[in-house]
């Protein structure tokens, strides 16, 4: 993917910051530091919430492309929504994580499919290892308890 100087940026574009295991999001702001390059509005676990911060401490030296997150809205529109949830919005790694909110400040649906797929491969960890692990009657209740967890949890959507 395309990687870009930090002043081909526009305001209002999705970033995505290569982390180690994971990308973090981010929405390119209009507003500059001194050294010219763009503020960054994301929310984080490492600030528990929404803030406009200078580009280098939310890169702090980490590879940025442009997001795959695509808007109808015009970056303004976009800029307003990011903005709105600054210092308002509280991170939670499985529900309000930062793709998250990129994902709502651009009008899209709330999910973030990094979560999706990590609890994806979980699961299928867990059945591998209840698949090779029969005979066991810890097993067989621990399988059941799993299957009424997901049945209500799902059932309850």
């Amino acid at each position: 993917m395309l990687q870009m100087n930090s002043t081909n940026y526009k305001p209002g574009m999705p970033v995505k910051i290569s982390c180690l295991g994971y990308s973090h999001y981010a929405i390119v702001s209009d507003r500059y530091c001194v050294r010219g390059k763009p503020k960054l509005i994301s929310l984080s676990r490492r600030t528990g919430t929404v803030l406009e911060e200078p580009w280098d401490d939310v890169v702090r030296g980490r590879r940025v492309t442009p997001s795959f997150l695509q808007s109808a809205l015009a970056p303004e529109k976009v800029l307003a929504r990011a903005k709105n949830q600054i210092g308002v919005r509280k991170y939670n790694l499985l529900s309000s994580n930062c793709e998250h909110y990129v994902r709502e400040s651009l009008g899209l649906r709330s999910s973030s499919r990094q979560i999706e797929i990590a609890a994806g491969a979980g699961l299928s960890t867990l059945l591998l290892v209840l698949r090779f692990a029969r005979g066991n009657p810890y097993v067989g209740l621990a399988a059941t308890t799993l299957s009424i967890v997901i049945g209500s949890r799902f059932s309850a959507r």
